[in-house]
């Protein structure tokens, strides 16, 4: 198996519950990049990664969920929302008593208290989203706490946008081209490698098309069933350093 780069999803992936990267992972990590191969990552989320990426393990990575991308230090793809598409939108998304948000240059601005929600999001605005707001969104998010919130987003999308729902039930929307898939396209062109030399892990629906679109998709032990269902090969959880392991157990011996 030839691999030149590895992608990994961060919160129960890479990431254990405590949002802490193992020591033995680390060590994996650093032999893995030494025998050449890049290691990146791939995360829903936005800013509140900085001290992640300040630990220096990466020679790439992309956030919200594909929305701007980095490797070697500098940025190599943006694919965001504008104010005039998500404004109007998140608008009235509000009007129908949906709790919402945009994350602009790492500020979360929201109808409700999102730190009660999420405590490391950084800068949270409250708003009805009747004023203005400068710069274009990386990603928007509801929390659909019924169907028929679902239903009503849905039913608003702009065109050029599209859905995904987590785990959590987080609804997340992002720009069209904004995918863990393109983004893994964009490293690709980027390091002019093909697909098949790169290995992605993951755990979440919005992985899925990052592993089928990798030559290799490894799904964690502790996956959802719809992302163990079409992955090449399952590993250990990541609790119990499942990516680390299985690096070690095929591309380290």
């Amino acid at each position: 198996m030839i691999v030149k780069l590895i992608v990994t999803d961060l919160d129960d992936t890479l990431l254990r519950k405590d949002k802490s990267i193992s020591v033995y992972t680390k060590s994996i990590i650093n032999q893995v990049r030494g025998a050449g191969v890049k290691f990146a990552f791939s995360t829903a989320r936005g800013e509140s990664v900085k001290n992640i990426i300040q630990q220096g393990f990466f020679d790439a990575y992309s956030l919200l969920n594909g929305a701007i991308g980095f490797a070697e230090g500098q940025c190599i793809f943006k694919k965001l929302i504008e104010p005039e598409v998500y404004i109007p939108f998140l608008r009235n998304l509000h009007d129908n008593s949906i709790l919402v948000g945009a994350e602009v240059d790492g500020c979360h601005y929201t109808n409700f208290k999102a730190k009660t929600k999420w405590n490391n999001i950084g800068k949270n605005v409250i708003t009805t989203f009747d004023d203005s707001i400068d710069g274009s969104a990386g990603k928007l998010y509801a929390i659909a706490n019924q169907k028929t919130d679902l239903d009503t987003i849905r039913e608003l999308l702009p065109r050029g946008l599209y859905i995904k729902v987590s785990r959590d039930g987080l609804v997340m929307i992002m720009n069209e081209d904004a995918t863990k898939s393109k983004s893994l396209e964009n490293l690709a062109r980027y390091y002019r490698i093909s697909m098949d030399e790169i290995i992605a892990f993951g755990d979440d629906i919005n992985d899925i098309d990052m592993l089928k679109t990798a030559g290799t998709g490894v799904a964690m032990g502790n996956a959802v069933p719809e992302v163990k269902m079409i992955a090449d090969e399952i590993c250990g959880s990541s609790e119990d350093n499942g990516l680390a392991k299985w690096i070690a157990n095929n591309l380290l011996r």
